[in-house]
């Protein structure tokens, strides 16, 4: 699933608490916020974080899936948040953990339409080979 990002989605916060198993948040603003689909990390940098995919916005709230693991896959669940709960827009794991797959794809030689990775010359710069 192609994931949408921006560099100026602001830190939000709840304005409402959330249980759970709740499917949406309320925050104080999404001025900035990409395009659905995209991830926020709710309560980050603490033992009660939680990535959650961003499926639809209606005003400030956001209909989401909760517990996004590193595979990019939902488990409906999640940790209660409080009112005043930091939202923060983001890359997260699975956002890498996808890209490293599509790459081994491509660079695996028995795949249709294979291509090697770029290599650094001797003299220094790359060379992109198939990637041209």
């Amino acid at each position: 699933m192609k994931m949408n990002y921006t560099n100026t989605a602001p830190d939000a916060e709840l304005i409402a608490a959330v249980s759970g198993s709740a499917t949406t948040l309320n925050v104080d603003t999404v001025t900035g916020f990409p395009a659905v689909p995209f991830y926020v990390i709710v309560n980050p940098d603490v033992s009660e974080e939680e990535v959650v995919r961003v499926t639809a916005v209606s005003g400030t709230i956001l209909t989401v899936e909760r517990g996004i693991n590193d595979q990019g896959v939902a488990s409906g669940s999640g940790n209660s948040h409080a009112i005043g709960t930091r939202v923060l827009h983001g890359a997260v794991a699975s956002d890498f953990n996808n890209l490293a797959t599509v790459f081994d794809a491509l660079a695996d030689p028995s795949q249709p339409g294979a291509v090697q990775p770029p290599m650094v010359k001797p003299s220094g710069g790359l060379v992109w080979g198939d990637l041209l």
